[in-house]
């Protein structure tokens, strides 16, 4: 019950990607990615964890296809690798 929100360009400061989510809690986490965007390679992703479907849904409909910094976002349920 994941969610995979991408295509922050890699120059946006966790400011604005926080002021973005608007009250979103992202957390830092490094780790390997299977995910890559061969076309866009300097950007950013997060993976919210979500405690329902409900929230996911809520938040997938809230962020996909938002424009950020002139970037469309992409928000989806997350698959792991």
């Amino acid at each position: 019950m994941n969610v995979y929100i991408g295509n922050f360009p890699g120059e946006a400061t966790i400011y604005e990607l926080e002021n973005f989510l608007g009250g979103v809690k992202i957390h830092s986490v490094i780790k390997n990615s299977c995910e890559h965007d061969i076309e866009q390679p300097n950007s950013h992703s997060f993976v919210i964890y979500t405690e329902d479907d409900s929230t996911r849904n809520s938040l997938i409909k809230r962020f996909n296809g938002q424009k950020f910094h002139g970037r469309i976002v992409e928000a989806r349920e997350h698959i792991p690798c």
